[in-house]
């Protein structure tokens, strides 16, 4: 098993700043610099369920597509309106009339979050899917 950037690292005891053997092993990397690219090699979805989330949602895209363009060239941003009663999905149109990585897909009615992750994963067309939030807590 290889590392990445050539680091095994153990559990980390953050609190005693120095690491501990607890049978868990994990890899660490250096932070992305601002103008390095992790890979060109995949394409990543990214799934954002949201309900009621109208003051939330462009920021978690902006941060969303960031995060991405920062990995990799070739990704999208999947947000699905799970029947939201506010404008989010109104909000969603206008990020993706500026953002062509954007894709809106709507529930007509609130199906719950797990209907809405698999909604979102079924749109999902790139190799790598990642879900996460829209409500910024991430």
């Amino acid at each position: 098993m290889g590392t990445l950037e050539g680091r095994k690292a153990r559990t980390s005891d953050r609190m005693a700043g120095r690491w501990r053997d607890s049978g868990s092993t994990f890899y660490t990397k250096a932070p992305i610099k601002e103008d390095e690219r992790v890979s060109d090699n995949y394409r990543l979805s990214i799934v954002l369920p949201a309900h009621n989330e109208e003051s939330n949602v462009a920021t978690a895209i902006k941060r969303a597509a960031e995060a991405a363009s920062r990995l990799c060239s070739d990704y999208e941003i999947v947000i699905v309106d799970d029947g939201s009663t506010d404008a989010t999905a109104d909000v969603v149109r206008a990020e993706a009339a500026e953002n062509p990585h954007v894709r809106l897909v709507s529930h007509d009615k609130n199906r719950g979050y797990g209907e809405a992750l698999h909604t979102g994963f079924r749109a999902a067309t790139m190799d790598l899917v990642f879900f996460t939030d829209a409500d910024n807590q991430f």
